[in-house]
């Protein structure tokens, strides 16, 4: 598994709290070559408490995804820069 991190500026369709939740490891920010996919190509998913979302490019999300509540295979998981950390490389 690889790790990244974002820059908040890089998917601004995700609102500031639930990037608050996957930087706290509440919600997993990830790409994933498993999931089977739905009617739309997904650059990301996030896996939120018991739901999982495929999102767009820009981090809004497409369409919820029906996991089966098995295991899911995460390629590369993702965290946002703190704004402190981002101010340095902005």
């Amino acid at each position: 598994m690889k790790f990244n991190t974002l820059l908040s500026r890089e998917l601004p369709g995700i609102d500031e709290f639930v990037k608050g939740c996957v930087n706290e490891g509440q919600w997993l920010l990830f790409k994933s070559g498993s999931i089977k996919r739905g009617r739309y190509a997904a650059d990301f998913y996030l896996k939120a408490d018991e739901h999982l979302y495929a999102l767009g490019r820009d981090g809004r999300i497409i369409e919820e995804v029906e996991h089966g509540g098995g295991s899911l295979r995460i390629d590369e998981l993702y965290y946002f820069f703190r704004y402190s950390q981002a101010s340095v490389f902005e």
